[in-house]
């Protein structure tokens, strides 16, 4: 159970480094997470909350999902880079 928590906190410090709000620098990271054949709300939650907004966070059941959604993060990675 500790190392659990552990590898949470590590994970939501990791999360928020990456994102990176500090307006003295302008480096940010996009963050898309994926939840493959995971069903625990805890673990869906602390992946949504990771994810640059709650519409980066994926979830697959399925290797045929798992590649549709590399694929909708492909595509919505380009429409990113054609607006910026």
């Amino acid at each position: 159970w500790h190392l659990k928590n552990a590898m949470d906190d590590r994970l939501e410090e990791a999360c928020e480094n990456a994102k990176n709000d500090d307006p003295d620098n302008p480096e940010k990271i996009t963050i898309f997470t994926i939840a493959f054949q995971m069903n625990e709300q805890a673990t869906l939650t602390r992946l949504r909350d990771c994810a640059t907004s709650p519409s980066m966070a994926k979830t697959a059941s399925s290797g045929a999902e798992l590649e549709e959604t590399f694929k909708s993060i492909a595509k919505e990675l380009g429409e990113l880079r054609l607006t910026q």
